[in-house]
């Protein structure tokens, strides 16, 4: 039997993915620089520290389809340390890590079935293009 909520589900992603995602360069080390189109997000997340403090996580989440992560011909998941590269439309390329957050994961699914990835990540550096 069809899962409808797996079929709308598939539908929305696809339609925020064509209407609402930006080219970005996807680099992992000793591969060639991919581009792909992504939605851009944000994760918050609070933590308490050894002293009792409560800190704060941000990252700039990069939500690509899954099916769109292929580095040298082969379908790949998110890894610590990639890089994703933002153009800032300003002369400028935004250069973003792939991390965790609190030792979570470096991504996780933006839906129940796994249609694409929410990439975390922390700005690094900004380069002149």
């Amino acid at each position: 039997m069809t899962n409808m909520f797996n079929i709308g589900a598939k539908f929305l992603n696809d339609q925020m993915h064509a209407k609402a995602s930006v080219s970005v360069g996807y680099l992992r080390a000793g591969f060639d620089q991919i581009d792909i189109q992504a939605r851009i997000g944000r994760t918050e997340s609070d933590s308490i520290n050894n002293n009792g403090l409560v800190v704060q996580h941000k990252s700039r989440d990069f939500i690509v389809q899954v099916a769109d992560l292929v580095i040298d011909g082969v379908l790949a998941i998110p890894l610590r340390n990639d890089l994703v590269i933002e153009d800032d439309g300003l002369g400028f390329n935004l250069i973003y890590e792939v991390v965790s957050q609190n030792d979570d994961a470096v991504y996780s699914f933006s839906d129940a079935f796994r249609n694409a990835f929410r990439i975390h990540t922390k700005l690094l550096r900004k380069e002149a293009q």
